[in-house]
């Protein structure tokens, strides 16, 4: 399973790697006027993606609707109980991965840009970036086999909060 999941993750990263480096390439050179209807395709792209995720179904049976929620709660209690490092990795996600996804999705342009770094520079960080998700999704399986998932995930967090520090102390000066 993990490998088939890998495989399909991965599929994503073939495009990000093309589109950033072709984007990177075109930006460069980009005028003001350019720059805009870039950002409006953007938007108009981004708003045909909310369309079609509208138009998604749900599944008849996905859960019933009648279920007492406080007997999910209890359950969920209940294997927190059982299983207490399930907390921690759900802390983890949540206090961690979320975070800095938001903080790197929104801020790493600006921060990047005001270091000095060059547009086409930015898409080459990028293209680099998805080729290393690609081959760790491509290698998932083999990742899990040698290392223990929870362990994964710590590391994979702790790097996050490390570039996260490292990019506060630093500031624009890469």
């Amino acid at each position: 399973m993990d490998q088939a999941m890998g495989n399909i993750q991965s599929a994503s990263f073939i495009a990000m790697i093309v589109a950033v480096l072709f984007g990177a390439y075109m930006a460069k050179d980009l005028s003001r006027s350019q720059f805009d209807l870039l950002i409006l395709l953007t938007i108009a792209f981004q708003l045909a993606e909310l369309m079609l995720t509208l138009l998604l179904k749900k599944l008849k049976r996905a859960a019933d609707l009648f279920e007492n929620p406080l007997r999910r709660i209890k359950e969920g209690f209940l294997v927190i109980k059982r299983k207490p490092l399930l907390l921690f990795m759900f802390l983890n996600v949540t206090l961690v991965f979320i975070p800095v996804g938001a903080v790197f999705k929104n801020l790493d342009q600006p921060f990047l840009t005001h270091a000095g770094v060059p547009v086409a520079a930015i898409g080459l960080f990028y293209a680099g970036a998805a080729a290393l998700g690609f081959f760790t999704f491509r290698s998932i399986s083999w990742l899990t086999d040698h290392y223990f998932r929870i362990v994964l995930m710590f590391v994979i967090g702790a790097l996050s909060v490390i570039g996260l520090v490292l990019a506060a102390f630093t500031g624009a000066a890469l």
